[in-house]
Parts: structure tokens; sequence; C-alpha cells
């Protein structure tokens, strides 16, 4: 049921999220090309034979030779055209784009101007930051037009028609030395679209795309993921340290995906909050519970670094204590119960009702009140939680289960599941617990009490299962 309902919020986020980008793609394009369908009416062949066409043919075929021929003969070097299917841009700009060093010092030399748009309102900032298809081969080249644009008094907070600079486009890019450049030259690192993105948002976003795509294909292999080698998790790192403001957007969830606890504790460190929600409504303890590969030691550092024990999503039933249980991560829920973590009677009741579908109902004569695979429903009623039977899907799988021929030999266990009755002891070790500050394990052991009876103390029941 949790899951159901919490599946269709999230297909229903997805689907927004997806939806607005679309959207935002299509507005990028009308306003990246209307003003291109116009030129193209309003242009008469012979304008398409004229001397600043031929001077853009040059531009496009690298030929400095043929750019001096034409700016020679007085061709303007600040009127823009359309070649072949390119936007519609100065000279100066498509240089820049092309990563022609050589043609586009020419061009600033004779007069071009830095701050003349192209159709959707870039510059030769925007065009040199954003490349052609064949960047990776040209960034030095692209690099040393940007850095001489700069030092001699181009804009660097110039904005196209969607509101982007520079830096937005470098970070789009993950062009590491663009961004240092620009951050170093002291631009507006906070500045927004009109969609209302930053350069931070841009970074941690591309920083998930590189842990999803980069990431999986070296775990795939036997080389060792080092995060801090990925572009964009170095700009947001950057960003962080040039003061961006940090409620924009959060690196934290995808940070720990990486399972490096260096990398967390340096980006809380530098001011990213440890609560933050990410774009897919995740909290970094969250994400942590969610992945069983990432290891208990992150989940310690983030509650230690004060992470929410009961957040683990923008939804009520995103608890960390829900994702470790559904991952049967027994470590986890007990640290996660150490430091306080709660699940109401509902929310008991649906995990143990999913428990039931998954372990019981499918292999009802091979599991066992000792199984793994019922330890985190064992942890939770040892922590007081109970499910409710009566009146619920619960109970209708119960009656399931009575139908198995099966059932006269598990029925005296499943009850203690379903209806446990604790001794004194364990109800005394409720009460000592409920009146210990969190973490309950690490005061614990601060007390001067007995081994025996600190280890019943703490969060060790069935560790013996466990470790069979």
């Amino acid at each position: 049921m949790a899951n159901s309902r919490g599946m269709k919020k999230s297909e229903n986020f997805g689907y927004c999220s997806w939806s607005c980008m679309f959207t935002n793609v299509l507005q990028r394009i009308y306003i990246k090309y209307a003003s291109v369908f116009r030129s193209r009416l309003i242009m008469s062949r012979e304008d398409l034979k004229s001397d600043i066409h031929d001077l853009l043919e040059a531009i496009w075929k690298d030929s400095l030779k043929d750019v001096k021929d034409f700016i020679s003969k007085g061709v303007d070097v600040n009127r823009a055209a359309i070649i072949e299917y390119e936007d519609f841009m100065p000279p100066l700009s498509l240089a820049c784009q092309r990563g022609n060093f050589e043609i586009a010092k020419f061009l600033f030399e004779n007069g071009a101007d830095l701050s003349i748009p192209g159709s959707d309102g870039k510059t030769a900032l925007h065009y040199v930051c954003e490349g052609d298809e064949h960047r990776e081969e040209k960034k030095g080249e692209l690099f040393k037009i940007l850095k001489h644009l700069v030092e001699h008094g181009a804009n660097i907070d110039i904005k196209d028609n969607m509101g982007c600079t520079p830096l937005f486009t470098a970070c789009e890019v993950d062009d590491i030395n663009m961004v240092r450049l620009l951050i170093q030259s002291k631009c507006d690192i906070n500045v927004n679209t009109v969609n209302g993105y930053s350069a931070m948002k841009v970074a941690c976003r591309n920083a998930k795309f590189w842990s999803y795509w980069h990431g999986r294909a070296l775990c795939n292999t036997a080389t060792k993921v080092d995060p801090n080698e990925f572009p964009p998790i170095q700009i947001t790192k950057m960003l962080l340290q040039a003061n961006a403001n940090m409620t924009d957007a959060t690196l934290l969830p995808t940070a720990v995906q990486f399972g490096d606890p260096n990398l967390v504790r340096e980006l809380i460190g530098l001011g990213m909050d440890v609560n933050m929600l990410d774009d897919n409504m995740c909290t970094p303890l969250g994400s942590a519970c969610t992945s069983v590969s990432v290891k208990c030691d992150v989940v310690k550092l983030l509650l230690s670094l004060g992470a929410d024990v009961n957040k683990g999503g923008g939804w009520k039933k995103q608890k960390p204590l829900i994702f470790a249980y559904v991952h049967n991560s027994v470590d986890k829920i007990r640290i996660l119960l150490s430091y306080g973590a709660k699940v109401t009677p509902e929310e008991m009741t649906e995990l143990v009702s999913l428990s039931f579908s998954k372990s019981i109902l499918e292999n009802p004569e091979v599991i066992g009140p000792n199984s793994k695979e019922l330890l985190s429903w064992q942890l939770l009623l040892a922590a007081g939680f109970r499910p409710i039977v009566n009146g619920t899907q619960l109970e209708e799988k119960v009656f399931q289960l009575q139908m198995c021929s099966s059932y006269d030999k598990i029925c005296p266990w499943i009850t203690s599941l379903l209806f446990p009755m604790l001794s004194l002891k364990e109800h005394c070790r409720l009460a000592i617990r409920n009146n210990i500050p969190t973490s309950i394990d690490s005061h614990l052991d601060k007390l001067f009490l007995p081994k025996h009876l600190r280890d019943f103390l703490s969060f060790q029941e069935y560790s013996s299962v466990e470790n069979r």
C-alpha cells in the first residue's frame, strides 16, 4: 500500500518534471530559432551570396587567410547572417563557436563587437563556452579564446534570451577550467535564468547524471571510482567555495550514492544542508538508506552531523527507516533506531504486510522464525512497534496463509510476530532506551555498566541470527 501510493506520487512528480523540462526545451527552441526563421524569410538570394556570407564561410572552413582578405575588402565584421544550418550570428561568434583562436583574435583586433547577440541572444562569450559538436577536441583553443576575451573587457555576466550567463553555459558543458576562470574573474555566480535555474542547480543536476552513467560504468569494472574526479562535482565545490547560494540545489544525496564519507563531510563543511531535498525529493539520509551499496559509516556520519532521522524524502511515508526495512538493511535499521527513528502503527502494518507478501506467502514451507528475511520485522517489534492486524490488508493475508497446508506448523511463530508478548526484561529495556538521549548506543558506551548489560541495552538483538 505505502509503496504503491508512494510510486504514484513519484511517477506524478516525475511526469511533471519531464513535462516542465519539455516545455522549457520548446521555449528555448522557439526563442532560438524564431528570429532565424524571420531572417530566412527576408533574406534575398543576393544576400546569401553577399560578402558577409563569404566571410562566414571562410570562418567555417577555418581559413584565416580568406578571413583577412575579406576584412581587407571592407566586409562589416559586426554584421550577422546565417551560414548553412547554423544560428543567425556575427562572425566573431561563429569563430568562437568553432574554437579557432587565431581567427577570433584577428576579428576582435579588427573591431568585432563582443556584445552583439545572435538569434537567441547569445554573444561571443556564450558561444565560446558552448562550442560545437567537436567541443572536446577543441577545449584548449576554446579556453584560450575565453581567456583572451575576458582579459580584454568582455562582459562576463551578459545574458542570452533565456537569462543564461557564460558561467551557466560553462557549467552545462562541465568545463572546469572555464568555470574556474569566470569565477576568478568575479562573475556573478548566483544569476538565475528565466526558468529559475542557477549555475549551482545545473552543476548538481549534471553530477547526478555523471553518478548514474559514469559511476555505474566504473562500478562494473575493477576501476575504483573517485567522485572527486567527476567535473560537475569539482565545479560544485568551486561554486560553494565562491559563496554560491546553497538554497538553489544540493549535491549531498548524489555524493552519498558514491559512498565516500570524505566527500560528504567536505560538502557539509562547505555549507550544504544535511537535510535539504534534491530534485527527486530525497534527503541525503534517505538516499543512503535506499541504496544497499552505501555503507553504514555514511549513515552514521549523516546522523552525527545533524540529519533528521525521520526525514527521507518530501512525502510523509518517505522515512529512512522504511527505506532500510524494504531493503532488509539490518545494520542501518539498528543505527536508525539508536538515533530515535520511529514508524507509526499504520506504517508498521504496511511494512509487515510487505514482509508477509515477499517472504511468508511465497515460501510458507521454507521460511521460519529465524530466517534472515524476517530480521527487519523482528527488530522493529523489539523496538516496541506493533502492526494493526484487524480490519487491514494484513488480516486478509493471514487468512490466505491459513489456507496453506503447512499453516499448523508455522502458526505458533507467526502469531508471536503478529501479536508479540514482551517479557518483563524486554519491557525494562524499552523503558531504559526511551530515557537515553540519542544516539542510544554511543551514550551506553559512556556508562559504567557491565558488558553483558550494555550489550543487552544496545541495539544488538538477533545479531546471532544475522551472523549465521
